[in-house]
């Protein structure tokens, strides 16, 4: 026959088990760190790239500052 202690143990040995469970499935709930970092890191190239490629937009396709201003003094004079 088993003995208290030896219940005692396979009760504790459960228990355990289960917190481990709990704490995995908490963990896939989350999801892993490193794909978060690593998706915070695409982000933030992204948005480097895209204000780069918008810089370079304005400076090819914007009329040129003289241009601009004489437009913008006209509109004000009228």
């Amino acid at each position: 026959m088993l003995g208290y202690q030896h219940l005692w143990m396979a009760q504790e040995h459960a228990r355990e088990l289960w917190r481990e469970a709990e704490i995995e499935r908490m963990i896939r709930q989350v999801g892993p760190p490193r794909a978060a970092a690593l998706h915070g890191r695409a982000l933030a190239w992204l948005g480097g790239q895209l204000i780069a490629w918008g810089q370079i937009l304005q400076l090819r396709y914007s009329p040129p500052a003289a241009l601009m201003s004489n437009h913008s003094s006209h509109l004000i004079g009228e």
